[in-house]
């Protein structure tokens, strides 16, 4: 009985889990494809005004910057980075944690592993996907490429935060029914024992 309880409720938080993971994984998209078209607009924007071409860059990075200085971050561990590609290497631009600007990662190469979403972003490519990041960490992030700029973004969140409620939860289900059944039968043998003898 406990068995199918615990069955019953691990499938239920896992079903969840599926949905969590799929709802999370549209919210990064989509907030990668407005900061995508807003950073696009305003290199359209300044290219219009005859902004000089090296100048265009650090306008639109210093706008986007400024207009993401007061916002809370979409999640704990919510991060947005942007790059370059520079030659055989990834130049990173600018990265925002929460509402705070961190020091952006040293130059990676190109291919390297533990940027494969900004490779993909860097490469033309659009989409969201796991993976693990520049610390190491396994993330959901979704990816995009600012064509006019030529830069790369992407918005993460580590994978261990959207987890932490879900396997708490599977915890919960796990221990409440065992426990529920050893009471039982501690209960039934109290019971039982005097009609017995």
């Amino acid at each position: 009985m406990a068995g199918v309880a615990v069955t019953v409720a691990v499938l239920s938080i896992w079903l969840l889990y599926q949905a969590a993971f799929g709802e999370k994984r549209k919210q990064l998209t989509n907030l990668a494809q407005s900061h995508t078209a807003s950073m696009e607009a305003l290199a359209a924007h300044f290219t219009s005004e005859g902004t000089p071409p090296d100048k265009i860059l650090e306008v639109v990075l210093t706008q986007f910057s400024a207009s993401n200085a007061g916002i809370k971050g979409f999640a704990r561990t919510g991060e947005t980075i942007l790059a370059r590609r520079d030659g055989n290497s990834v130049v990173f631009l600018l990265h925002i944690s929460g509402a705070r600007q961190k020091t952006p990662h040293s130059p990676i190469p190109f291919a390297s592993e533990r940027a494969e979403h900004m490779y993909l972003a860097l490469s033309g490519e659009a989409g969201a996907a796991p993976g693990v990041d520049l610390a190491g960490n396994e993330v959901l992030a979704a990816y995009q490429p600012i064509k006019s700029l030529a830069l790369g973004i992407i918005v993460k969140i580590d994978l261990a935060e959207l987890r932490a409620p879900f396997l708490h939860a599977a915890c919960v289900s796990g221990i409440g029914p065992v426990l529920v059944l050893l009471l039982g039968t501690a209960l039934f043998r109290r019971i039982s024992t005097p009609l017995v003898e």
